[in-house]
């Protein structure tokens, strides 16, 4: 079983959702030939002796395959407020809505973005992998995935991009069918 580290448990109107934030070393030998294990394995090997993957040396469209890439998104985190980070090539595996080239903030469930946001900045903030577990229903539809979010720097070691693969366990139904 995965070391849960953190866990938030939220319901906001019909919408619902459990967080749990995992511990990365519990994770690798479960996702080490899916694209969670391979994304985290080119941004280790991408990784400076002290420090992130430049931006300018973190090419993993290239270096993974086309298959890999489908699980993969990244969000542009260079805006003040966090509410506007701006989500690219979206991950469309399920019935959500997809969530590309928009600002967290216009996402629809409040409860999702927010949650979103927090995670981010925390890592940014940490400069350290994410690992999360997140089971939730949004706008009557059901999920549950896990998702490595990965912090890359600019040239300065600033962090403006967060790099992120998911994985669906279960979900893309409808809880109103």
């Amino acid at each position: 079983m995965y070391g849960v580290l953190k866990r938030l448990v939220e319901t906001e109107g019909q919408d619902q959702q459990e967080r749990l934030m995992l511990s990365i070393d519990k994770m690798l030998p479960r996702e080490q030939n899916n694209a969670i294990g391979q994304l985290f394995e080119y941004w280790r090997f991408k990784s400076l002796p002290n420090g992130l993957p430049c931006v300018t040396d973190f090419d993993y469209k290239s270096a993974l395959s086309p298959e890999t890439l489908r699980n993969i998104s990244w969000a542009d985190v260079t805006a003040e407020d966090p509410f506007n980070f701006i989500t690219r090539e979206h991950v469309k595996l399920t019935a959500f809505q997809d969530a590309s080239n928009r600002r967290l903030r216009d996402l629809p469930s409040r409860m999702h973005y927010r949650a979103c946001a927090s995670e981010y900045l925390l890592s940014i903030k940490m400069r350290q992998p994410i690992f999360h577990d997140i089971d939730q229903s949004v706008g009557s539809i059901s999920r549950n995935y896990l998702r490595l979010m990965l912090p890359i720097a600019d040239e300065s070691g600033r962090v403006i991009k967060l790099v992120y693969a998911v994985r669906i366990v279960s979900g893309a139904t409808s809880s109103s069918s």
